[in-house]
């Protein structure tokens, strides 16, 4: 059974135009995956690295490296104008020594002021996607002698390269309603590989990467006179046969009392706890959990499989961990 599962893995990654882009389940801070109009739309700088390790007990097991550095390019403008901000984003993702996708982007969007409140933003994303496969390490079906993997049957594939890959794009844009520096609304949309990057291994294959489309939403409801807040969200992503809706709420706590003095300093000190459940509609359970001080945010999830792959993973999804590093904006001139 293990063998089956991996073989339709790695056939997915390897050659279907239908392959899915990494996701994340750790959603509390809608990340350049979802929307390159979010390019430092919160904070004058944002950095981030994570870690996902997912299906690890099927023998088949997903591990991904992130990171992203984002930051505005008009630090000096006049309060209440619009700002250009730009950023980074790359993540590789290792299916054991098999496989394995790297993408590299750069995201420049402009923040444009509608009202006091309110905020819309349009961004575009530029880089390159690729694929490499380990063709003589890999698993084929041809090789299963009817009991157990027999590497000395040969599998019959031949390919004309290990790497395929090229130029990228996407773009998107968003809307936000923001009060006491919580989004109370926000609304996003975005299509990533607009290109349709070939993604083919043999010579004159036609696979391409298929358009990915990001909608997502999310409201926040503030609770008494501290900070504390719950934050709703839906995430919907299709790629071609492939979807995904995300819909859950994580509730921010203040765990510190802002001190008297209204310095930058004080704001800083501030300690906020974050404990949040999605669900991944006909896949998993994600559990979050999220602390804050200061300028680091340290973030923890866990998707527990609810589809019928639990048989091969044991019910055990994948665990992911972030952590963040902002320059919010009331440290230097205000945005608005």
């Amino acid at each position: 059974m293990k063998v089956v599962i991996l073989v339709i893995i790695l056939m997915i990654i390897a050659f279907n135009a239908d392959a899915q882009d990494y996701q994340t389940s750790n959603v509390q801070y809608l990340s350049l995956l979802h929307n390159p109009a979010l390019v430092a739309l919160n904070n004058e700088v944002e950095a981030s690295v994570s870690y996902r390790s997912q299906w690890k007990k099927a023998n088949a097991a997903f591990k991904t490296l992130g990171a992203s550095f984002s930051s505005t390019l008009q630090p000096k403008r006049r309060q209440g104008k619009g700002y250009l901000a730009t950023g980074v984003n790359l993540y590789k993702q290792q299916v054991n020594n098999l496989a394995s996708t790297l993408s590299i982007s750069l995201s420049t969007a402009y923040h444009l002021k509608l009202t006091k409140t309110s905020t819309l933003s349009m961004g575009i994303q530029l880089g390159y996607f690729g694929k490499q496969l380990n063709a003589e390490d890999g698993m084929w079906e041809v090789q299963h002698n009817g009991f157990e993997y027999d590497p000395s049957i040969s599998s019959g594939e031949n390919f004309n390269r290990a790497n395929t890959g090229g130029f990228d794009s996407g773009a998107g844009m968003v809307y936000t309603f923001k009060k006491r520096k919580v989004n109370l609304l926000q609304l996003g949309f975005a299509m990533y590989h607009l290109n349709k990057t070939k993604t083919s291994f043999l010579q004159n294959g036609r696979s391409r990467l298929p358009i990915r489309t990001s909608v997502f939403g999310s409201f926040s409801i503030p609770i008494g006179k501290k900070g504390a807040y719950i934050e709703t969200k839906v995430i919907y992503q299709n790629q071609n046969k492939f979807s995904s809706l995300i819909i859950g709420a994580i509730a921010k706590i203040k765990l510190s009392e802002k001190a008297k003095t209204t310095s930058s300093i004080s704001k800083l000190n501030e300690f906020y706890a974050g404990f949040g459940v999605y669900v991944r509609n006909k896949d998993a359970a994600i559990f979050n959990v999220l602390l804050q001080k200061s300028n680091w945010t340290a973030a923890f999830s866990y998707d527990l499989t609810t589809s019928s792959f639990k048989q091969a993973n044991y019910g055990q999804g994948a665990v992911e961990i972030q952590l963040w590093y902002t320059i919010p904006s009331f440290q230097r001139k205000s945005h608005f």
